[in-house]
């Protein structure tokens, strides 16, 4: 059944004349993207993209931070010597300096003694200490030997050199104070 003129359900087929436009349609949207659609990107690493610029600045701030304060507030000074990592940290409590020499296996050297020697002293005394220690077996074993000797002047640093198998690693660490 057909609908008649007049009915709810009665849509005249000359009334809706539909016509697509897409320049119409376009000339509408906000100029952003209408340079976007014609293919007319901004050139450059960010295209004008603010969030991106402002990751991008806060990382490279963080690393300039990273890069130029780290140094300044590491106490500690470390090296590599015959497949063995030595880290030497100076502590300054009470009037005395105390030391420690923290030693970590990190590959496998044949031929080597079992043990080392630390020469360590201040940088404004000529007061040094000479202690031995024995090299970690176990990969990443750890051994630590630990001193202290006396404070004298404007002590601001831990000099240590390490004999190890006919080699010597020298070592200076600024003095940590509370």
């Amino acid at each position: 059944m057909k609908e008649q003129p007049g009915s709810k359900d009665y849509r005249d087929p000359n009334l809706y004349n539909y016509h697509y436009n897409r320049e119409d349609r376009l000339s509408k949207l906000p100029p952003e993207l209408q340079s976007r659609i014609a293919g007319d990107l901004p050139k450059g690493f960010f295209r004008n993209n603010r969030t991106v610029t402002i990751i991008f600045v806060d990382l490279a701030l963080i690393a300039l931070v990273w890069f130029v304060f780290l140094p300044l507030i590491r106490t500690g000074a470390s090296g590599r010597l015959e497949g063995y990592s030595f880290v030497l940290r100076g502590f300054s409590y009470g009037g005395n300096a105390l030391i420690s020499l923290k030693v970590t296996k990190d590959s496998e050297h044949k031929g080597l003694p079992p043990t080392y020697t630390a020469v360590v002293g201040l940088s404004s005394s000529n007061r040094t200490v000479e202690m031995q220690g024995e090299l970690p077996t176990g990969l990443k074993g750890v051994q630590t030997l630990r001193t202290s000797l006396p404070l004298s002047g404007k002590t601001v640093a831990v000099v240590c050199t390490v004999h190890l198998g006919g080699k010597h690693l020298d070592l200076k660490a600024r003095l940590r104070t509370n």
